[in-house]
């Protein structure tokens, strides 16, 4: 057999495969997107809950790490700096690395109201009065 003869015959078995009439087609009337009262209600009730859920887990985390802030004292308290007398004192300098040549360890702290070796800074109203 030639391709010919061959070819006829395929293309005539294999349309007759396929055709299938309207009766044989089932037409569905369903609408996708409707949604009956059920899944409404359950909708509404997953979603508020999470939401509410959601929040509750927030408030519950946001209490447990102020208290955590609170006990161990986290965040630093900043110390008034006008109550200390180092600023006011005649060795006292703004160098971060010797800010007082006399008591280094002591310089900014609150043992430096006690210091023995405080002088009180005089060059402000001094320098005018020299000659």
């Amino acid at each position: 057999m030639s391709v010919n003869q061959i070819l006829p015959k395929y293309l005539e078995t294999d349309s007759k495969l396929f055709q299938t009439t309207q009766s044989e087609v089932k037409i569905n009337s369903v609408k996708p997107n409707e949604m009956n009262v059920a899944e409404i209600v359950i909708a509404w009730g997953v979603g508020i809950s999470s939401f509410f859920i959601f929040w509750a887990i927030f408030w519950v985390a946001l209490s447990k790490i102020m208290n955590v802030v609170k006990d161990n004292q986290i965040f630093l308290k900043t110390k008034p700096l006008s109550k200390l007398p180092c600023q006011n004192c005649k060795y006292f300098s703004s160098n971060y690395y010797m800010r007082c040549a006399v008591n280094p360890s002591l310089v900014m702290t609150k043992e430096a109201k006690d210091c023995s070796d405080y002088l009180p800074d005089d060059d402000d109203a001094s320098s005018g009065t020299d000659v």
